[in-house]
């Protein structure tokens, strides 16, 4: 049994190059009118993701049976001196991960089915969920950094394709192109600090491993470079690191910067979480790197508070469904990152599984009630869906209750946020908890309690687009509630993580702050009376600053805008006069004077040495009497 999973697990590779056949078939059977099937496409994603989930499990039961191997498979790409490898890597994170994401990927395919099944752009849109899911495997199971990078840099190429497949939507265009660019700018942070990690390793150590970044050695060559180079330097080389895992993972302000298109497009409403998820999976193999020091574990805590706070407060002033949920998942994404820092491995591992299957529900929810009610997602205008749409009602209360309180209570956070000793950063923290649970609440208000505010005939949701949702919602909650203790002895950096315990105060404190706040926006849009109602009216109106920062997002994008009309167009403009006015014009001036000269030769070459003898005498001529006249010229000057 034993050796039949091991030899599972040596062919992972299977996994990785299935997806490029299915998309090899796709190809084909779309450019054959006579055959054209729409369910063989979506038949073939399916069973690629099936076929994922199985080899999936089968590396799980290899890790618990042999929980102190991995499996690496390496190959030779090039030998430039020093041999470069790409190969596989299983260990317990990607086998965990490779699960998550297949099942993920699974009931994604499954689900948009019914949004794009009347689609010109059908089989055009599964090609790029399979390569998304090439991509996304690829980077699970990279056995260096080098080669997560390259990967991680498709992830977001395939995120900006998903955006514009639909080529005349422009405002999708416009958000797309901005996502790429910001997406490339973290590429770029990532690749020169592990260019610079290589630098310093084949300085200072020999070792193979090291120099490639290895992941099966990774950790020891880390400590062993730290120690030979000093803080200032590690920590620079540390810092590109971070930012770059900022930009993949949607830290504030890149999150709102990336996606800040209003309308978000039902065929890539989910792509926000996935490309998040991007990112910490990438600070979860860097692990070793961002912890070793103090002052980066320090910057990181701070970081993730600053995004969960950002994204919290905006939350609070949207009206889009599907917006609100995309800022309530950037601030969790806040906190997972945030939780890094606190030293919790296991517990934000657990928290972004958490995330992708909780999010992944309210997301498809929001999704099914536009659907049902004519595409109308602004929750102003809905209301009183409860009595119609009682499932998915309850489905957002429990998907809400997963997200919010599963992630906040189940995983120590406030005990290690106490144990890190900044009381700001506990009290910034429980503000954080109440916007989230505000938020939620009021989302949930406006959609399904209350009476109609507008007249919309509600459609009825199909039993695949339910499946789906729920299936999401059980393992969130599963996840969470019943595998979250085997999950942390099973998935943990060196040691197993160890249980902070919490005092009772904070547990009364969250309590009361998650009751507050659910209490709150109760009154304030279900039964209000005289107080709330003058709170409301205040806290609304256009003229307070604080709404207007949370309704526009803190202006990030009005700023960038700014910038790039006042101070980069500008820049744009003048590098442009200079590449038309002086740079062509002194390469079209060396082209023609190139060409009179080489004319001019051409046609002295008759063949005739009588000529030559001419051109000669001539040409001395014109020397000697110039010569002669600047002789002439400097006498009479006095020279």
């Amino acid at each position: 049994m034993l050796e039949t999973l091991e030899y599972f697990a040596n062919s992972i590779v299977t996994v990785l190059f299935l997806p490029l056949w299915i998309i090899l078939v796709i190809f084909l059977n779309s450019s054959m009118s006579f055959i054209d099937s729409k369910k063989l496409t979506l038949n073939l994603s399916l069973g690629g993701s099936l076929f994922s989930i199985v080899f999936a499990v089968l590396c799980i039961l290899y890790c618990v049976s042999n929980p102190a191997k991995t499996v690496e498979n390496n190959v030779l790409w090039l030998n430039i001196g020093t041999p470069i490898y790409v190969g596989t890597f299983i260990d317990k994170l990607s086998s965990i991960m490779l699960l998550i994401t297949s099942i993920f990927m699974f009931f994604i395919q499954l689900f948009t089915y019914r949004f794009i099944q009347d689609d010109k752009y059908f089989h055009k849109f599964y090609i790029h969920l399979n390569l998304l899911a090439f991509a996304i495997y690829g980077l699970i199971l990279s056995s260096n950094v080098i080669q997560s990078l390259a990967f991680a840099g498709l992830i977001g190429i395939l995120g900006y394709l998903l955006m514009i497949f639909k080529s005349e939507e422009i405002t999708s265009a416009q958000a797309a192109k901005q996502f790429l660019i910001t997406n490339c700018f973290g590429d770029i942070c990532l690749l020169s600090g592990s260019i610079a990690l290589i630098y310093f390793s084949a300085i200072f150590s020999s070792a193979q491993n090291l120099a490639l970044l290895s992941y099966s050695g990774f950790s020891f060559n880390v400590d062993t470079l730290y120690s030979m180079v000093s803080e200032p330097i590690f920590c620079t080389i540390t810092l590109f690191v971070i930012i770059g895992l900022m930009i993949k993972s949607l830290q504030f302000p890149f999150g709102g910067i990336c996606f800040k298109n209003k309308d978000i497009s039902a065929h890539y409403f989910i792509l926000p979480i996935i490309l998040g998820s991007v990112g910490i999976y990438l600070a979860y193999r860097l692990y070793p790197m961002i912890i070793i020091s103090k002052f980066i574990t320090t910057s990181i805590v701070i970081i993730g508070l600053i995004t969960a706070f950002a994204y919290s407060f905006i939350s609070m002033s949207q009206n889009n469904f599907k917006k609100i949920l995309i800022n309530i998942a950037f601030a969790q994404i806040g906190v997972i990152f945030m939780s890094l820092g606190l030293g919790l491995y296991s517990s934000s591992a657990l928290m972004l599984i958490n995330l992708l299957y909780s999010m992944a529900a309210l997301l498809l929810v929001a999704s099914s009630v536009t659907q049902a009610v004519n595409n109308q997602d602004d929750i102003k205008l809905l209301g009183g869906l409860r009595k119609e749409l009682p499932l998915c009602s309850g489905i957002f209360i429990l998907g809400s209750l997963s997200l919010i309180i599963g992630n906040n209570l189940q995983n120590n956070l406030l005990a290690k946020l106490n144990e890190f000793g900044n009381d700001w950063i506990i009290f910034t923290y429980l503000i954080v908890i109440f916007l989230l649970v505000y938020s939620s609440t009021r989302m949930y208000l406006l959609v399904f309690e209350n009476e109609k505010r507008a007249n919309i005939e509600v459609k009825k949701i199909s039993k695949i687009q339910y499946s789906a949702i729920i299936s999401f919602l059980i393992l969130a909650i599963s996840f969470v509630f019943a595998i979250g203790n085997n999950f942390k002895k099973f998935v943990y950096f060196i040691i197993p993580e160890k249980t902070v315990p919490t005092e009772n105060i904070t547990i009364i404190l969250s309590i009361f702050v998650i009751l507050c706040a659910s209490y709150i926006a109760f009154r304030l849009y279900v039964s209000p009376f005289n107080l709330f109602t003058q709170i409301k009216e205040k806290i609304l109106s256009k003229e307070n600053l604080l709404y207007k920062l949370s309704y526009n997002e803190f202006y990030i994008n009005e700023i960038l805008e700014f910038i790039g009309k006042k101070m980069l167009l500008p820049v744009c403009k003048l590098i442009n006069f200079i590449e038309i006015y002086v740079i062509e014009m002194c390469v079209f001036l060396i082209a023609q004077t190139t060409k009179i000269f080489g004319t001019t030769a051409f046609k002295l070459q008759n063949g005739n040495t009588k000529s030559y003898l001419a051109h000669t005498v001539t040409i001395l001529t014109l020397v000697i009497a110039v010569t002669v006249l600047f002789y002439v010229y400097s006498s009479l000057m006095g020279v």
